[in-house]
């Protein structure tokens, strides 16, 4: 039986999604998109672990491989459950029935992950029917979730179009909750709602993870999401993890070139500015945009093509993923993130 430490409870090991690519005549294999390229992370039981990156840097892909909504093709996905650890990666379909209700997914349009031809009461309970709940259990539980996530109960006859976006993903979450599962994989569960109605569901997310003990991997694109929910932060780019750590230290001090040019790239409020100004960061790392649409090397750097500090050894070796000598807790896959000076060492000008 595979290990884990006690407080973990999700271990991703080595983990590659392969899309193939067909051509020709008879549309033989031809070569493949790496979505996910040996991907690794684990989260401790109760804590967020936040996953982020520019569109198309596999991670969705990775949200759902880990849920075996689509197979994985190589790697392996360590989860405890009931004091016994599983390789979710490495179970048949019969199997995944019985572990599917620890791990739930909270999707990104909250509208279209509802059937618009079923009422509250019978979105909510899918989950619970499909594992067998009496309807007077499921009627019971489908109240008890509603107060959960702050919906008034009288509203379970209602269908998802007389609700608001953030009424609609507050029953998602619902739905996501109706098994009490352990983990849940949250994939952009802000980013259709407007500002104000984000911050009352990351403050519900919140509340329900102190509340329940929930674990979440938390998948976005948007920075000022992450720092918020988030206690560890692990960046993706064309598939691949290039820096991992805590929240806060990776804001402020960003080791990886495509983590500070992400950094830098989100606009701030300027105070001294009008109200509709915004500032940037004034360490921006200039990066070649028009280089994202060419291909990378097959043996260097997938950022190689667009970094201003890309070196010979860049283009000739793809870096590993290993801590940082000054900060075991850091990861980077790059070959200069040594060299990259802390704020609070900078010599005074």
């Amino acid at each position: 039986m595979p290990e884990l430490p006690e407080d973990i409870i999700l271990r991703v090991e080595n983990l590659k999604k392969y899309f193939p690519v067909r051509a020709g005549f008879f549309r033989r294999v031809s070569d493949h998109i790496k979505a996910v390229d040996d991907v690794s992370f684990s989260i401790p039981r109760g804590r967020t672990l936040g996953l982020v990156g520019e569109s198309g840097s596999g991670k969705t892909t990775v949200g759902r491989s880990i849920l075996r909504a689509i197979d994985p093709t190589a790697g392996r996905v360590l989860f405890r459950h009931n004091g016994d650890v599983v390789d979710i990666a490495a179970m048949d379909r019969s199997e995944l029935k019985g572990i599917r209700k620890h791990l739930q997914m909270v999707f990104q349009d909250p509208f279209s992950s509802l059937n618009p031809r079923m009422p509250v009461l019978d979105l909510i309970a899918e989950p619970l029917r499909a594992h067998g709940w009496p309807l007077a259990k499921r009627r019971e539980r489908v109240h008890e979730l509603m107060e959960l996530v702050g919906l008034d109960p009288r509203l379970i006859t209602r269908y998802p179009h007389a609700f608001s976006g953030g009424q609609r993903q507050r029953i998602g979450i619902a739905r996501a909750l109706a098994l009490n599962p352990s983990l849940i994989v949250a994939d952009e569960p802000v980013s259709a709602l407007d500002v104000s109605v984000q911050a009352q569901i990351l403050n519900l997310l919140t509340r329900l993870q102190e509340q329940l003990g929930l674990t979440y991997l938390f998948v976005a694109h948007d920075l000022s999401v992450i720092r918020y929910i988030c206690d560890r932060v692990a960046v993706m780019y064309h598939g691949r993890i290039v820096e991992v750590a805590d929240g806060d230290e990776i804001f402020r001090h960003p080791r990886h070139p495509y983590t500070r040019a992400l950094i830098a790239a989100a606009p701030i409020p300027d105070p001294n500015a009008d109200w509709f100004a915004l500032s940037h960061d004034p360490e921006t790392v200039a990066v070649d945009a028009d280089a994202a649409e060419r291909p990378k090397t097959s043996a260097g750097c997938a950022f190689a093509p667009r970094c201003p500090l890309a070196v010979d050894q860049c283009w000739r070796e793809s870096p590993p993923l290993d801590p940082l000598a000054d900060n075991r807790n850091r990861l980077s896959a790059c070959f200069r993130a040594d060299e990259v000076v802390p704020p609070e060492e900078l010599p005074e000008e």
